[in-house]
């Protein structure tokens, strides 16, 4: 009876073990991904009533970028998402809702700051843009011009926020 005691911790032991060796290293989270959604137009766009006019440093950088220079901007929504190391990212900068949405997915290694990011920007379920290999660097956001919406533009700001 003592030896199938002894068996069954050693066994169980066994077990514990291999469970911490099959863990999926793909689901560590290496980075915070934060993506906020603007309207850009030259008129009163209806922008909606959550709307918030942008900060003067996210317009500082949209007037320097060209096809983005537009009298007004609203920050419609953002998200903070984890970067997984191997696996498929969204962030739904319209919470609840899933109007429009950011896939990513690291394709390389960190590099310093940097990280290249596999990019889909979805529009009602239908992907709309595809960057196979976007290089982002903490602290310098990507800007996207997306569709015409509301009178205005849409204008996706994707921010490495950090890596770990």
């Amino acid at each position: 009876m003592k030896n199938i005691k002894l068996y069954l911790a050693v066994f169980i032991g066994c077990l514990g073990l291999a469970g911490s060796a099959w863990a999926d290293s793909g689901k560590d989270e290496i980075g915070d991904l934060e993506v906020s959604l603007f309207l850009g137009a030259d008129n009163e766009a209806d922008a909606g009533s959550k709307a918030k006019p942008a900060t003067a440093a996210v317009v500082k950088d949209l007037q320097g970028i060209e096809g983005t220079k537009f009298k007004n901007y609203h920050l419609l929504g953002a998200d903070t998402a984890a970067l997984l190391r191997s696996y498929e990212n969204w962030a739904r900068p319209l919470k609840p809702s899933e109007a429009i949405m950011l896939s990513f997915e690291p394709v390389g290694k960190i590099s310093g700051k940097s990280i290249k990011l596999a990019l889909e920007l979805w529009q009602s379920k239908k992907k709309i843009m595809k960057s196979s290999s976007s290089s982002l660097t903490v602290g310098k956001p990507l800007y996207i011009k997306g569709p015409a919406w509301r009178g205005g533009y849409l204008i996706v700001r994707v921010n490495l926020v950090k890596l770990r």
